[in-house]
């Protein structure tokens, strides 16, 4: 048996208002920064993009980037963008909002010359254990 563990540093993007389900669907995109772009750059390009999704009509998400830390090896990428939404309709209407509602061109302006992500990959997610 092989195991395995690592440490990584979450920071918030978007956090809607009230309880999250404890099932969802999630994503994950591995991001780089361009070239002299600091972190706080890029989360703040992530925050404007997350905002002009909300004001083209996108369903309430949760969103946070994830760092690597230690025990990660040599990753090819800076920090993965995560973003959770409550159900498959939910992530349906922020396509929507997206492709219909001028969402890729909000989010083209507020990542341009910053921050570069890559497809991301899609998943169900359960809360196996929650503190406290």
């Amino acid at each position: 048996m092989d195991c395995g563990y690592s440490l990584s540093s979450v920071t918030e993007i978007h956090v809607p208002e009230g309880e999250w389900p404890k099932e969802s669907v999630v994503w994950f995109s591995r991001c780089e920064r361009e070239d002299d772009v600091t972190l706080a750059d890029a989360i703040g390009a992530h925050r404007a993009a997350s905002k002009a999704m909300m004001d083209a009509g996108a369903a309430q998400s949760a969103s946070w980037v994830f760092l690597p830390g230690l025990g990660f090896g040599d990753v090819d990428f800076d920090y993965y963008q995560v973003v959770s939404w409550p159900t498959y309709s939910a992530l349906g209407s922020s396509f929507d909002a997206y492709f219909n509602n001028g969402g890729w061109k909000a989010q083209s302006d507020a990542m341009s010359d910053k921050v570069e992500c890559q497809s991301p990959n899609l998943y169900d997610a359960r809360l196996m254990y929650s503190p406290g």
